[in-house]
Formats: C-alpha cells, structure tokens, sequence
C-alpha cells in the first residue's frame, strides 16, 4: 500500500512539471507579438518611404512643357543638351550670340542640378537650333524680345533689341526672391548679335549694359532718340523709395559701347 501511494505522487510530480515546461510564458509572448508589430510598423514606413520618392522622382524626371513660339537668343556659353528625362546626353559651344527658335518651355522654373542656388533656377526649353531640335537649360538663353530698327547717321541699320533673360525673376508663386532680373540691351547690325559694353555707376568696366529689375529697383525705357551717330536712351526708375531717371547713349567704337549720363533720384 505504500509502495502503491509512493508511486501516485511520483506521478502528479511529473505530470505538473510536464505541464509546466509545455505551458507558453505569457511574458515572452507579449514581446514577440510587440516586436511582430513593430517590424510591420517599420515596413510600412518603408514602403511609404519607397513610395514617396518614387513619386517625387517621377515629378523630377517627367517636366510639364507649355507651347512657347517665340525667338530666343544663345549668348556664348557650353551648353549641355537633354533628353525627355533631362538627363544630360551631349553638349556643344556657342562662341557668338545666336539666334534660336523655342518652340516650348517648362511651366516652372527647374534647377538644373541638385543644390543649385534659387536665383540660378530656369525653364528647360525645346528649341530648334541649327535644324536641331534639342532641350536646353534656359540660364543662359535669353527670350522675349523687344525689336526696334534705328538708322544711325541716317544710313546705317541696327536694331536695338531688349532681351529677357528666363532665370528665377524677382518674384515667384511664394512673393519675392530676392533674386536680381535683368533686361540685356543687344544691338543687331549687319546679321549678327552683339552685346552693349559699358561702365555704369554700380557696374565694372566691361559688363554688359542691362536694365536691373528686383526688389529695390526696376528700371524701365522711356524713349529713345537718334542723336547723329549715337543711340540716346531715356532710362526711368522706381526705387522702394521715390524714383530716379537717367540717359544711355550708345554708339559704335571697337565694340557697342554705352555711357551713362545726368542719374537722377526724386523723393
């Protein structure tokens, strides 16, 4: 009888213990489930992650053009050429300013690499130049241009020319950029472009004669007169505080040179 009774306790010890192994702590199955739903948690970040660049590169790579016929000019420059994904795929020399016909432009101005500085941004632009179509970084091209013929002595032909140029303007979709515009004043005689030199009281010997327009002055052509050999030009000007007025005179030596003359500022 004790014998029997000794061997039933034997046998609830094992069985309990039995039950004790086998029964799952309750401890370490709350954290694996946690860490389960962590690693979901993680993966859907990732996937979201994932997903968002690939729509902000899709917004980089797929450019939204406008129809935009009009003439535009290449000043010197190496310009790089582009394919539908603004991937650069070539690039060639212009050593003179040269006439090109775009034929659209991008409807925001774009940075051309990353990091670019804000003021450097343009449109990218299909053009035709030399009876290739090509896409272009519009920094260095200017457009919207205002033509007028002259006749210097009454015998020799220019055209006098104010071109826009298509970086980032004084304002964008934000307000103001605190990035300079300006207006190239560019003589057209005998078929080619050239450039207007001068010296101006804020500008070194040897820039190019331009109209500044940003957010504390805009500088805007009043009139402009035939004086013998000598194109005269009525500058007026808004500042943040009153406005000013100026002449250009512009005449032929061993390049198209401009004096400044009798600035004048009003309160």
């Amino acid at each position: 009888m004790p014998q029997i009774f000794l061997f039933l306790s034997a046998l609830i010890i094992i069985i309990a213990s039995c039950k004790q192994v086998n029964e799952p702590n309750q401890d370490h199955a709350t954290m694996v489930i946690k860490d389960t739903a962590s690693i979901a948690t993680t993966t859907t970040k990732i996937e979201k992650t994932m997903a968002d660049e690939s729509v902000e590169e899709d917004t980089i790579i797929q450019p939204n053009f406008e129809a935009y016929l009009k003439k535009g000019l290449l000043i010197p420059h190496v310009y790089a050429i582009y394919n539908e994904t603004l991937d650069s795929i070539g690039n060639f020399t212009v050593e003179e300013i040269t006439e090109i016909k775009i034929l659209q432009k991008t409807k925001k101005k774009l940075a051309q690499f990353k990091k670019q500085d804000y003021c450097d941004w343009s449109n990218f632009v299909h053009a035709v130049y030399q009876e290739d179509t090509l896409i272009l970084f519009g920094k260095t091209i200017l457009h919207d241009l205002s033509e007028k013929p002259y006749r210097l002595n009454n015998t020799y032909p220019i055209q006098f020319i104010l071109a826009q140029n298509m970086r980032m303007g004084m304002m964008d979709d934000q307000g103001l950029t605190l990035c300079d515009d300006f207006s190239y004043m560019i003589i057209k005689a005998e078929e080619s472009y050239h450039f207007v030199y001068g010296k101006r009281a804020d500008e070194q010997p040897g820039d190019f004669m331009v109209l500044h327009h940003n957010d504390g002055i805009s500088e805007y052509l009043d009139q402009t007169i035939i004086v013998g050999d000598t194109l005269k030009l009525q500058v007026k000007a808004d500042y943040q505080e009153g406005t000013g007025a100026f002449e250009v005179l512009i005449f032929k030596a061993d390049q198209w040179r401009s004096l400044e003359k009798n600035r004048k500022h009003f309160h």
